[in-house]
C-alpha cells in the first residue's frame, strides 16, 4: 500500500472483493495488528480515491478493508460477514449515521450485535454499499473510477471529498448524542441474548465519540483482544477446559446415560446425539467437555488425528450455516491454529480452518497434511539451487525434502540414524553422517567462551570441505534447520554469500547461535523504506568516555533523511549527552545503559548476551524462573522505555520497525523482543566475521522476524496460510507425492489418541457402510 501511494501517476485504486476464506490463527492476527492498522490509516490517508468493488462473500478483515474506501458497489449476491475488533465499529457507526440518520445507525448497531452474515441490498439500506448492482460489481466500479480519473467527476469524486472531510472531523471529540432512547429500543428489539455485547459496544461507540477516534480504534482493539485472546498465550479462552478422570463405574454410567461416546463408535451428524463429554485420554481415562461451536466456527468428529486432524463436520454456527460453504456431514481436513489445542473426540474450531478433503486422499492421509503445509511455506520463494538439511526424521523436514527435489534442487542431507542414512540412499541424495568420527564435535552450540570460538570455527571447516565435495566446490543457496541448537551454527557457516537460513524447528527454550562472516553494508542499503520506526545502538564497544561512533552516526543521518522515526541506546551518559547537543529534538528519543540502570537499580540487568536457559523437559522450574527473570530485568524495562517515544495509535506496543545491531556486542537475542512480528527485522551492517551471536529460537520461529546480516539472512518459518493449504491440497487433488504422503503417514507419532475411527476410507458413504456392517 506504501508503494502504490507514492506512486503520483496512480489517481484512483479499484480493490476487487470476490470473497474466499483465510486461515488467520489467534497469533496470526496479534502478531499482524500493527502493520494491518497501519495500511488502513493509509489508505483512509492516502491522496487517491479508493473504490471497493465486491463479489461474493467478504469476511472479517475484508469487510474492515472496504470500509476504508471511499466508496462501495456490490453485486446483489454479495454478502458481509463482520466480526469486530478491527476498527470496525468506530468505522461502520459513524458512515451509517452520516449517510442514513438513525435508522442507518440502528441498522449498524444492530448488524455489529447479531453475528450474522447480511445481503449487499441490506449493506446498501445502513448506508454503507453505495450501489447494489444486479450483475458483477467490477465493471461498475470501472465506470466509476474512469470518470473520477478523467474528469474528477461522478458518484466515486464526490464520495472522495466526502469522506475525507468525515474522516478528519471524527478525530474531534465531541458529546455523544446520536443514539436516544428509541433507537436503543429497536436495536434492543432486533437482537437476542447479546445485552453484554450491546452495552459493551455502545460503551465503545461512545469512547470514540467523546475522545477521539483513534481512541476509540486503541479502545475497540483491546476489547477485541480481550475477547479473543487469553492473556501472554494468544490462545482463545474457549480453548481452556475442564480435565476429569473417571472410574470405571464412572465411564459406564455415563456411556449409558449418554454423557459419554465410547471410542470408535460410529457417528451419524444430524442424526446421532452429542455428548456434552469425550475421550481426552483412555488410558486413564480422563475426559474433557464438548463445546457447542460459535457463530464462525464448526464442530468436528475426528476420524484421524496425525499432524492434523480429519472427520465429519457435525454442527455449524450461525454464521457459517449462513455462508452455506460447510454443511454437517462434511468430509473435511481441519488445520491447527496458533497454540490451539486439538484433543479429544470431537474439536470446535474456527470456520477458516477447515478445508474439504480431497476425494483420493482416506481420512489417514488426510490427517497428515501439515508437515507439506509447513514445507510449503518453508520452500516458497526460495530458488532452485543448492540445499542443506539437517535430518529427515522430522516430517516437514521429509516433505521439505521432496519439494526441493521436485523442483530440481540438489539436496544435501545430515544424517543421525540407519533410518535417515538408508531414506537419502533410496531418493540417491547426498548425505552427511553425523555418527562418523569425522564430525565428533562438531555439531554444537557454540559456548559462551570466547577464547573457543576460533576452534569452534575450524571443526566446521570439515563440514565446509565435505559439503564442497558433493556440490561442486560450492556453498549453500539456502539451508533449513529443524533440530535447534545443535545444527544451527553449521547451518549458516555453510551459507553462501547472500545465502538464506530458514528455522524450521526447535525445541522449547532453544538458545540459537551463530558466529559470524566477513562483510559490510552501508547503512543506506538496509535502510531503504521512508518513515519507518529505527531503534539504533550507539557507542557499543567503544569506552564510555568516547563519544564519536563514526557507523552510528551515518546511520543517523540516513534515518534522519529518510524521516525515520529514531531511537538511540547509547552506553553511557556521556555519549548521549553529546548527541542529545547535536541532534536535539530531530530523533524521538535518547537512552543510555547507564540511565536505565540507575532509573531500575538492582532491576535491571544488560546481559553480555541472552542467558542460557535448562532444558524445560528436565528443569522445567528452572527453564520458566531463567525466563521470567530475564524479561522482567531486561526486556520490559527497556521496551517500556523505547515504547514512550515509539508508541502511537498504529503501534500501541511501540515496536519498532527495524534495530540496527552491532557487531561488537551480542544483544541480538534482546534486539528480538523489540522488533514487530512478521515484518521486524533486526540489521547489521558492521564485519562480524569471529564473533559469536545467539538468542532464543521462540523469538524467531512463529512470529517469522527477520535477521539480515551482511554475508546472509535469517527468518523464522511461522505456521502456514492460506496459499499453503491451498497449493498443498491443489497437489493432492492431483495426485502427486503419493509414495512420500504414505512415508510420512507411516512415520508421524499418534501420541495421546482418543478416536481413530476407519481412517483409511476415503469417502463419507464408505464410513457409512464400514459402520453399518459393524451393527
Amino acid at each position: 500500500m506504501r508503494q502504490l501511494a507514492a506512486r503520483d501517476e496512480l489517481k484512483v485504486l479499484i480493490l476487487a472483493c470476490h470473497g474466499g476464506r483465510f486461515l488467520f490463527s489467534s497469533s496470526h492476527l496479534q502478531e499482524k495488528w500493527q502493520s494491518f492498522e497501519a495500511g488502513l490509516e493509509l489508505m483512509e490517508r492516502m491522496n487517491k480515491s479508493l473504490i471497493a468493488a465486491v463479489d461474493g462473500t467478504v469476511s472479517g478483515i475484508g469487510c474492515a478493508v472496504a470500509l476504508c474506501t471511499h466508496a462501495v458497489v456490490a453485486s446483489e449476491s454479495a454478502r458481509f460477514i463482520l466480526p469486530a475488533g478491527t476498527g470496525v465499529i468506530q468505522r461502520l457507526v459513524r458512515i451509517a449515521h452520516l449517510q442514513k440518520g438513525a435508522d442507518g445507525l440502528v441498522r449498524a448497531v444492530t448488524w455489529l450485535c447479531s453475528d450474522r452474515a447480511i445481503t449487499a441490498r441490506e449493506a446498501e439500506e445502513m448506508g454503507w454499499v453505495d450501489q447494489c448492482c444486479e450483475g458483477e460489481a467490477l465493471p461498475l466500479a470501472v465506470a466509476w473510477a474512469k470518470a473520477a480519473a478523467a474528469a474528477g467527476q461522478g458518484p466515486l469524486a464526490e464520495a472522495f471529498i466526502r469522506r475525507r472531510a468525515w474522516r478528519n472531523d471524527w478525530e474531534r471529540p465531541r458529546p455523544f448524542t446520536i443514539l436516544g432512547r428509541q433507537e436503543r429500543e429497536r436495536i434492543i428489539a432486533g437482537i437476542r441474548d447479546q445485552d453484554t455485547q450491546l452495552k459493551e459496544i455502545l460503551s465503545l461507540i461512545q469512547t470514540g465519540y467523546e475522545q477521539g477516534f483513534s481512541t476509540g480504534l486503541v479502545h475497540e482493539r483491546k476489547w477485541w483482544a480481550a475477547r479473543t485472546q487469553r492473556p501472554e498465550a494468544n490462545q482463545s479462552p474457549q480453548w481452556s477446559y475442564t480435565v476429569r478422570s473417571l472410574t470405571q463405574e464412572e465411564e459406564e454410567q455415563w456411556i449409558r446415560e449418554g454423557q459419554l461416546l465410547p471410542p470408535d463408535s460410529p457417528f451419524y451428524p444430524g442424526i446421532s446425539p452429542v455428548p456434552s463429554w469425550q475421550y481426552r485420554t483412555t488410558d486413564p481415562v480422563t475426559v474433557i467437555p464438548v463445546r457447542r461451536p460459535g457463530p464462525r466456527e464448526v464442530l468436528v468428529y475426528v476420524l484421524s488425528r496425525g499432524a492434523n486432524c480429519s472427520g465429519l463436520v457435525v454442527e455449524t454456527g450461525r454464521t457459517v450455516r449462513e455462508e452455506k460453504e460447510i454443511h454437517a456431514g462434511d468430509a473435511v481436513i481441519v488445520i491447527p491454529g496458533g497454540l490451539q489445542e486439538m484433543e479429544g473426540q470431537f474439536v470446535t474450531v474456527g470456520a477458516e480452518q477447515v478445508f474439504p478433503k480431497p476425494v483420493n486422499l482416506s481420512f489417514a492421509e488426510a490427517a497428515n497434511l501439515l508437515p507439506w503445509m509447513m514445507a510449503h511455506r518453508i520452500t516458497r520463494h526460495r530458488e532452485r539451487g543448492r540445499v542443506w538439511i539437517d535430518g529427515l526424521e522430522e516430517s516437514a523436514a521429509l516433505a521439505c525434502y521432496t519439494l526441493v527435489q521436485h523442483d530440481e534442487g540438489k539436496v544435501t542431507v545430515m544424517t543421525s540414524s540407519d533410518r535417515e542414512r538408508r531414506m537419502t540412499e533410496e531418493r540417491n541424495a547426498e548425505a552427511l553422517d553425523l555418527r562418523h568420527l569425522r564430525y565428533r564435535g562438531v555439531f554444537t552450540k557454540i559456548p559462551a567462551d570466547s577464547s573457543t570460538w576460533r576452534r569452534w570455527e575450524e571443526l566446521g571447516k570439515k563440514v565446509i570441505e565435505d559439503f564442497r565435495c558433493r556440490n561442486h566446490g560450492e556453498l549453500a543457496d539456502w539451508t533449513a534447520t529443524f533440530y535447534g541448537e545443535r545444527t544451527f551454527g553449521r547451518a549458516y557457516q555453510l551459507l553462501k554469500d547472500g545465502g538464506l537460513l530458514v528455522v524450521a524447528g526447535a525445541r522449547e527454550g532453544e538458545q540459537l547461535t551463530f558466529i559470524g562472516k566477513r562483510g559490510e553494508r552501508s547503512p543506506s542499503t538496509f535502510l531503504k523504506r521512508a518513515g519507518e520506526s529505527v531503534v539504533l545502538y550507539y557507542g557499543m564497544g567503544l569506552r564510555r568516555d568516547e563519544v564519536m561512533d563514526p557507523f552510528g552516526w551515518r546511520v543517523i543521518q540516513v534515518a534522519e533523511q529518510r524521516q525515520d522515526r529514531l531511537v538511540i541506546i547509547t552506553q553511557s551518559e556521556a555519549q548521549k549527552r553529546w548527541l542529545k547537543g547535536r541532534l536535539g529534538d530531530h530523533v524521538a528519543g535518547i537512552i543510555s545503559i547507564e540511565e536505565c540502570a540507575a532509573s531500575w537499580p538492582g532491576e535491571f540487568d544488560w546481559p553480555p548476551s541472552v542467558p542460557y536457559l535448562p532444558n524445560p523437559s528436565e528443569r522445567k522450574k528452572d527453564w520458566l524462573l531463567t525466563r521470567q527473570l530475564f524479561e522482567r530485568r531486561t526486556i520490559r524495562p527497556l521496551r517500556a522505555v523505547i515504547g514512550e517515544h515509539l508508541r502511537t495509535m498504529q503501534n500501541p506496543e511501540g515496536y519498532a520497525d527495524v534495530v540496527v545491531d552491532r557487531a561488537d556486542h551480542d544483544a541480538l537475542g534482546i534486539s528480538l523482543y523489540l522488533v514487530k512480528p512478521k515484518s521486524g527485522r533486526v540489521v547489521f551492517g558492521e564485519n562480524m566475521a569471529g564473533k559469536r551471536y545467539s538468542f532464543y529460537a521462540s523469538t524467531m520461529m512463529e512470529p517469522e522476524r527477520r535477521i539480515v546480516t551482511p554475508s546472509a539472512t535469517i527468518v523464522g518459518c511461522g505456521l502456514p496460510d492460506t496459499e499453503d493449504v491451498q497449493r498443498v491440497l491443489e497437489w493432492m487433488e492431483n495426485g502427486v507425492f503419493r509414495k512420500e504422503r504414505r512415508l510420512i503417514m507411516a512415520e508421524t507419532e499418534h501420541r495421546g489418541m482418543a478416536t481413530t475411527v476407519l481412517a483409511d476410507l476415503h469417502t463419507v458413504d464408505q464410513l457409512y457402510e464400514a459402520w453399518s456392517s459393524q451393527c
